[in-house]
């Protein structure tokens, strides 16, 4: 619990059983949703913010650990993957 990657450190990666942290910049709200960035030129944010995820959910080799902050607007985002199968610790 010592090491931090971002989405491009951890390309090609895998570890046992990471833990990833779920930030406030993708939530489900009858939909993925993300927060808008001025400094972001992408031509489709959303669809790289999704890939951001898909990276990092797919490191496990083991399994995966996923913290979701006790915020109330990732309430739902928690919902879905609990309904999704992730079991809550």
């Amino acid at each position: 619990m010592t090491e931090v990657a971002t989405e491009f450190s951890c390309q090609g990666l895998e570890l046992d059983m990471p833990v990833i942290a779920w930030g406030d910049d993708f939530w489900w709200d009858d939909g993925w949703k993300i927060k808008p960035s001025r400094r972001s030129k992408a031509k489709d944010p959303k669809r790289l913010r999704t890939n951001s995820y898909r990276v990092l959910l797919s490191r496990g080799r083991d399994g995966l650990l996923v913290f979701v902050p006790p915020e109330h607007n990732l309430d739902s985002t928690f919902r879905l993957l609990k309904h999704a199968g992730m079991t809550d610790l």
